[in-house]
């Protein structure tokens, strides 16, 4: 008999992205789920309400996906909140109708990384959120990078700074020194 490898710990690099879908159509979301279950980790809403309690109620999202059309708060309202809440989250609208005003205000005020519709291949969807993660990964490294760059450049200043105070005072006391001698 052959035992099992044994269980490793699943590093973050190995964690399957969360993405969020918001839809008022259940089975919608349970075909998603379902389809999508093995590369992110499927977290969804039936409303833009209860979407906003899971965008607050654990670890951020990488992804949001969104339908336009929601009794309540359609989908734009919606991604609007999510950019507030989570600017870094990469935002998606998958829906089945929606007015050309509506997905020209959504685009062009910066809510949503791509437009989806209904239906949508499973190779289509899958190819979005590939796209959408890595849009995530290469904003999210940005900061990261500008971060460090920003601590070091501090902590250099600071050290110039010292230095200049070191120099400021031992030129007053060589001066005091300087008087003394006189």
């Amino acid at each position: 008999t052959r035992t099992a490898p044994p269980m490793r710990e699943v590093t973050e690099m190995e964690a399957l992205p969360r993405v969020l879908f918001v839809d008022d159509e259940p089975r919608v979301l349970d075909g998603i789920a379902v389809q999508l279950r093995r590369r992110f980790e499927v977290v969804t809403a039936t409303s833009g309400a209860a979407g906003l309690v899971a965008l607050t109620a654990g670890a951020p999202f990488v992804v949001v996906v969104s339908d336009m059309r929601m009794p309540g708060m359609d989908g734009a309202a919606f991604l609007h909140k999510v950019r507030e809440l989570q600017p870094d989250t990469v935002r998606l609208i998958l829906t089945g109708y929606t007015d050309l005003g509506d997905a020209v205000r959504a685009v062009n005020d910066g809510y949503i990384f791509r437009l989806l519709t209904k239906p949508c291949s499973p190779d289509t969807l899958v190819r979005a959120l590939d796209d959408a993660v890595e849009q995530y990964r290469c904003v999210t490294a940005d900061r990261v990078l500008l971060e460090r760059k920003l601590s070091d450049m501090s902590s250099q200043l600071i050290h110039a700074e010292r230095l200049a105070t070191l120099g400021t005072m031992t030129s007053g006391v060589a001066h005091e020194l300087n008087n003394i001698t006189t």
